[in-house]
């Protein structure tokens, strides 16, 4: 595929704001292998995937669509890709959890990142929320043996609201066993690098990575900002797509020349960079539009 139709210098064929769906939390997996990691996304061109593979994702991704659930588990390169789509044994027991509780729960996705959880034997989930004047949670050590206790989790904090967040540890000791992954992180930067799902988010989301790192290194902010790598998000014709968690904005058609602004304006001073808005969690894609619209009013 010719560089110039999946680089930053393609043409911007659709309107960047309102088209993030609703969405009121959304689970960032970390994961327990090294599988999904920069070294895979860098990689361009690709071969291309399988027919076998290209049937399950679209059958994956339009279940999905159905559910509201936006549960696209791809983070592994298609030659290890399992035969019914799931990353890891584990991903795939979130992913089916979540869907089958979709009536229960409100609009929640998940996406794998290229974070190492602390413990290889189980997962931590950064549970990212729409009250984006609170921290995410970040949870550690969910197994097969505890998945049970996420679902029952998520209802309790939907019910209890943002204020019990300022509670931390206290909130999810009746949860247990779960526990709290303690961080020093004030910003959670994620760019979808996703290359075996699309070339579009592969280049351009594996180009914005390294050069956030860059910036994080550059301005001494190594313990207060965290960026990573993540699956599919949906919206491959926007990318490069970042998202911006706890203030919850999706950002697309990024480009390196953004990568300041990002810093300069989102993270030192909470501005929306209204011109790259996708969306913010919590909003439908109507309201959406019309804080795009009322940004730049």
């Amino acid at each position: 595929m010719d560089i110039e139709e999946v680089g930053f210098d393609r043409p911007c064929a659709k309107d960047v704001h309102g088209s993030l769906g609703t969405l009121d939390m959304h689970l960032i997996l970390v994961r327990s292998d090294s599988v999904w990691s920069p070294n895979t996304v860098n990689t361009f061109p690709s071969p291309p995937l399988p027919r076998v593979s290209l049937l399950v994702m679209y059958l994956v991704s339009l279940t999905c669509f159905v559910v509201r659930f936006p549960l696209k588990m791809t983070g592994v390169p298609h030659t290890e890709w399992p035969a019914k789509g799931d990353v890891t044994p584990l991903h795939g027991l979130i992913v089916s959890t979540i869907k089958e509780s979709k009536n229960d729960l409100a609009p929640v996705g998940t996406v794998a990142c290229d974070m190492a959880s602390l413990d290889p034997e189980s997962m931590d989930v950064l549970v990212c929320h729409k009250w984006g004047n609170r921290e995410p949670i970040f949870l550690r050590g969910i197994t097969e043996t505890t998945l049970n206790k996420l679902v029952p989790f998520l209802q309790d904090l939907e019910s209890a609201g943002e204020d019990s967040i300022d509670s931390g540890s206290a909130f999810v000791a009746p949860i247990a066993p779960f526990q709290l992954r303690n961080t020093s992180y004030e910003h959670f930067i994620f760019c979808c690098a996703h290359v075996k799902r699309d070339m579009r988010c592969g280049y351009c989301g594996s180009k914005l990575a390294d050069l956030i790192e860059e910036e994080i290194a550059k301005r001494g902010l190594k313990e207060k900002v965290m960026a990573a790598r993540v699956s599919h998000v949906g919206g491959h014709a926007y990318a490069g797509n970042v998202l911006a968690y706890p203030i919850g904005t999706w950002y697309g058609y990024m480009r390196p020349a953004d990568v300041p602004r990002l810093f300069d304006e989102h993270i030192s001073s909470g501005k929306i960079l209204a011109d790259k808005l996708r969306g913010k969690v919590g909003l439908n894609k109507t309201e959406n539009a019309e804080l795009a619209k009322s940004l730049f009013t």
